[in-house]
Order: C-alpha cells, then sequence, then structure tokens
C-alpha cells in the first residue's frame, strides 16, 4: 500500500517513527513535511507566538497552496496520513479528500482540551473533513464525535520497536549518570512535577532530571543540580531510562492524559516505571509487578524510597515489567497496522466507537 505521511520527518520525531513503522511493516510511505515546507511563515519569535495563537487560521492559504503543489504525488497513493494536522482546517483537508479519499488524522494531543488555548482551532474545524480521526483519550474521543468526526476510534500510545531497543552492555559504559531517579521530559507550567522531584530532593533521594523549560520553575534553586541538560533523543533518552534505578512517569492532568507514551517506553527500553496511578495505568499493569504507582508527592517519596533499599526486588519488577510490554504488543507496529486496517475496513464491518 502507498501512503503519503504528513507530518513531521526529524529521526527523533515520534511522527517519524510512526512513518518509518509503516515501512517495516511493508508500506510505500512518501513523507511530506509541511513544517518544513512553510518554515519561512511559521518560523521566528513572532510568527510562531501567532500562528500558535489563532489556531493556524492565518496559515490556511499558504496551506491549500502547498497541497495544492503536491496533488499529482498525492493522487498516486492509496491514503493520505496526517500526523497532528494543526496546520491545517477544512478547505485543507477537504482537498486532501478530493485527492484521495482515504484520509486519516492521527491527534496524539488533546486539541479539544483546553490546555494550548487557540492552538488547534484549524484541526478542530477540519474533523468532519477525515474519512477516519484516531485519538488517544476516552473525553477527546467523545468530543471529537460531538463535533462531527466521521468515524473516530481511540488507541493506546506506544514505544518504537528500533528507536527504544534496550541498550547493549557497550552503550551504557559510556554513559556517566547511572543510578537515581530518572524523569525526562519537559516543565509544564499548572503541572505538580516539580513539587515531586523537589519532595525527592528534600528526602536525600538522588535525582537525574532532562528536559527543556526547568529554569522557569518556582523551585529552580532548589533543582538547579538535579537538571542535567536539555532534552534527551535517539540512543541518549534509552542509556537515561535503562541507566536509572528508576524512571519517573508523570501525566498532564491538563491534557487529560491517563497513560503516556512513556508508560510503554519505560519497560520496554528496560526501565523501572514509577508513574502515577490511574484506571488506564492498571488496566495495562500490575501494582507493584510490572510497575510501582504513587497518588501523590508522600506516596512517590515512599515508593522511590523502596525501590532504592530493595535492589532484588526492584529488578524482578523492572523485568516484569519488560515481559509485560511485549507481550502486549504495545509498538508502533502494531499500532499503524491497527489504524491502516481501520481506515480501510468495509463499512458494514467499521468498529463502533
Amino acid at each position: 500500500m502507498k501512503i503519503f505521511y504528513i507530518g513531521h520527518v526529524s529521526p527523533s520525531a515520534t511522527t517519524r517513527h510512526r512513518a518509518d513503522a509503516l515501512v517495516r511493516i511493508g508500506h510505500q510511505v512518501t513523507l511530506f513535511d509541511p513544517h518544513q515546507a512553510l518554515a519561512d511563515k511559521l518560523n521566528g519569535p513572532v510568527a510562531s507566538r501567532l500562528h500558535y495563537r489563532t489556531g493556524y487560521r492565518l496559515l490556511q492559504h499558504a496551506a491549500l497552496r502547498l497541497l495544492q503543489s503536491q496533488a499529482t504525488a498525492i493522487r498516486s497513493h492509496d491514503a493520505v496520513w496526517v500526523d497532528s494536522g494543526e496546520l491545517f482546517g477544512p478547505d485543507c483537508v477537504k482537498l486532501l479528500t478530493s485527492y484521495c479519499p482515504r484520509t486519516v488524522l492521527f491527534s496524539p494531543d488533546d486539541p479539544t482540551g483546553g490546555r494550548d488555548g487557540r492552538r488547534f482551532d484549524s484541526l478542530v474545524a477540519a474533523l468532519p473533513a477525515y474519512d477516519l480521526c484516531v485519538t488517544m483519550r476516552d473525553p477527546t474521543l467523545a468530543d471529537f464525535k460531538r463535533l462531527g468526526a466521521r468515524r473516530t476510534i481511540k488507541v493506546w500510545r506506544s514505544y518504537d520497536e528500533v528507536q527504544h531497543r534496550p541498550p547493549s552492555n557497550d552503550e551504557m559504559v559510556t554513559w556517566p549518570h547511572g543510578g537515581g531517579i530518572a524523569f525526562i521530559g519537559t516543565w509544564m507550567r499548572h503541572e505538580n512535577r516539580e513539587d515531586i522531584i523537589l519532595a525527592l530532593l528534600q528526602h536525600g533521594i538522588s535525582v537525574s532530571v532532562w528536559g527543556d523549560g526547568w529554569s522557569k520553575s518556582r523551585h529552580w534553586p532548589a533543582l538547579r543540580h538535579a537538571w542535567k541538560g536539555a532534552a534527551l533523543y535517539g540512543r541518549d533518552y534509552c542509556r537515561a531510562i535503562a541507566g536509572a534505578d528508576a524512571c519517573l512517569g508523570f501525566l498532564s492532568a491538563q491534557n487529560r492524559e491517563l497513560h503516556t507514551k512513556r508508560s510503554f517506553e519505560i519497560p520496554y527500553i528496560g526501565g523501572l516505571l514509577v508513574a502515577e496511578r490511574t484506571s488506564e495505568h492498571l488496566q495495562v499493569y500490575d501494582e507493584d509487578r510490572h510497575a510501582i504507582f504513587w497518588a501523590d508527592a508522600e506516596e512517590c517519596v515512599n515508593k522511590c524510597l523502596v525501590v532504592l533499599a530493595d535492589p532484588a526486588r526492584s529488578h524482578a519488577i523492572r523485568a516484569a515489567g519488560m515481559k509485560r510490554v511485549r507481550e502486549l504488543g504495545f509498538g508502533n507496529e502494531a499500532l499503524v497496522g491497527t489504524i491502516l486496517t481501520e481506515l480501510f475496513r468495509p463499512s458494514d464491518q467499521r468498529i463502533v466507537a
């Protein structure tokens, strides 16, 4: 099958990982990055903020012309996969559908949750134009239906079978940050992750943090020594997870998350997941057998102290988590296969969701 794949093409982007997974399961994929093609209009401190805050409405004429320039290429494909899709409003998606009727929106964010202001206005308006819309959240699924999406499904987040393979012993030899509790992720305003990390540090627990924006934290003077650098990608991301005694799995309450991609990446890589207790985490993992869960800062501190005090037990949970996530098959190859199966399912056999 030939798929015209619209999304970020950077090798570190999860968008690209899904496209590569399509190739690995036997499809021909044409990559097209509208962010690169429209860089002159998107980049820059003023332009980027303007488009973000106006839902890319002012970009629609340029986006439409861009897709028109790809008409011949798109028509030669069996499906169009739009990953994220915030740049495209209704006219853009209707144009895509006129070129290729099988169009799928894969939306890893929460366009209807409100955390990101007006960012997703164009995407939300375009929902009814897609053949299939994919989300990872029950509330978003309900919102998509209410807003007129013709067909919707909910899927789980995923790890990548290649990008997140466990690091070899040789890879770990040169990694300088072993042991302790690790968190790899962005600082977020109005979330509790900075409070949890501060509580861990105040109880004498060694914590290593990688990610952007942490200097904005109100606790930055106390967190500064725990911050090891900017966001990690590729093999360094995997080495940081594998080298830690345990890895924190924070959620974004503003983004209505009950699990994240790290919920699966951490165990797949070989790390020990210590995450917020949610209905979806408990649906996937047996607590204290496959992963460690907590509800607040106090419980997180206590759970981390136990992890560090009993390496044998922690190793057993880590191994069980690795086995469990592989048994469940939450990899990108299974994910993209499921979505394509639904996209091409005959109308009388489609999932009612």
